[in-house]
């Protein structure tokens, strides 16, 4: 009985494997060559047509095969007890490869799925804008479409960054054109405007989303936390380091290491440009600010300026920017000075931007 059941798990095992040798690891099933051939000598091994441990050899009708046959049999009983050990070790053997040959089946089938998935999601993503993000429910997808919202389109805001070219044209030609890096890219309006430009630019941004949509325009963009990513950047590599809208976004300590790490990757002669809301707009400290979640702390310019200077930056320019529209302004009604001031702090510069340079040496 015992035999039986040794002999269908071995031929069991043998299918197995030569199904195996040809099939488990790729997807290419049957048609494809034996991948395995230890697994397909294995498997013939195992065969009813191959001799196996223990088997009398074939027995043509002359006297010499019958002697022979006499001989074998004496043989057989004197080594009984190794052959057994033999054929025990042969079905371990054989049983092992099929487990371990089912595990790499499933593991294949595994990243079979995968892969149809990422071709799912690649196919979505094709039919997206550039300047959108792939189908989701996370808080990055909301972020996105906060943007969209609330910061204006991407086109809106691409057209305000203008106003810092000549400032990068200067610091790329006087550090023989080294590569802007711009921290916080978010959907890409300033990397795409560096594109244009002819400039080297890279970006990071914490966000998959927008990370996503940089990368599906043709950015450059890792994803990435922030300073992590800076820590990176090798030092004195860099003619322009920009962070639109960040700041307000880091605690004061975070704040810090950002302004030294840019410190140490600009090159000489090299600038920081950083852009953030303009909390002497009182409509923007006590309303519009708010309208970010993300948002942590206000920065007034003159704190920032100072930060900027004291960690190793020079000739700090402050540029205050997106005032409201004419139509809010008040009109002059023969009392100048308190509409002048109405209109400044309420309808006023929404943001600023400062400027600063890492010394020539």
């Amino acid at each position: 009985m015992k035999a039986t059941t040794d002999r269908k798990a071995l031929d069991r095992a043998a299918e197995f494997l030569r199904r195996a040798g040809v099939s488990a690891i790729t997807p290419a099933a049957v048609r494809a060559p034996a991948k395995w051939p230890a697994l397909e000598r294995l498997a013939r091994s195992l065969d009813w047509g191959q001799p196996r441990i223990g088997d009398m050899p074939p027995q043509p009708p002359t006297l010499r095969a019958r002697i022979g046959a006499v001989l074998v049999r004496l043989i057989r009983r004197s080594v009984f007890w190794y052959t057994g050990q033999i054929l025990d070790f042969q079905r371990l053997i054989a049983n092992a490869a099929e487990e371990q040959i089912r595990a790499l089946d499933e593991l294949h089938r595994k990243v079979e799925d995968l892969s149809e998935a990422v071709a799912r999601l690649k196919t979505d993503g094709d039919r997206q804008d550039p300047g959108r993000s792939m189908p989701s429910g996370n808080l990055d997808g909301l972020m996105l479409a906060h943007a969209e919202a609330f910061r204006g389109t991407f086109a809106d805001i691409r057209g305000r960054l203008r106003v810092y070219l000549p400032f990068v044209r200067e610091a790329v030609e006087a550090t023989g054109r080294a590569p802007v890096l711009d921290l916080g890219c978010g959907r890409g309006e300033w990397l795409d405007l560096m594109r244009e430009e002819g400039f080297e630019a890279k970006g990071v941004d914490a966000s998959a989303e927008m990370a996503w949509a940089c990368r599906r325009a043709g950015l450059d963009v890792t994803q990435a936390d922030l300073l992590s990513y800076l820590r990176e950047v090798r030092g004195e590599s860099q003619a322009v380091v920009t962070a639109f809208q960040v700041l307000e976004h880091l605690t004061w300590d975070a704040l810090l290491e950002v302004i030294d790490q840019t410190v140490r990757v600009l090159k000489p002669g090299g600038v920081a440009i950083f852009e953030t809301p303009n909390i002497r707009n009182f409509r923007v400290a006590s309303y519009t600010f708010h309208l970010d979640p993300s948002h942590i702390r206000p920065l007034p310019c003159e704190l920032l300026a100072f930060a900027l200077q004291a960690r190793g930056l020079s000739e700090p320019k402050t540029l205050f920017l997106h005032p409201y529209p004419d139509s809010c302004q008040l009109a002059e009604d023969g009392n100048g000075a308190v509409t002048t001031f109405i209109n400044q702090v309420f309808h006023g510069p929404q943001d600023y931007a400062i400027i600063a340079k890492k010394p020539s040496v």
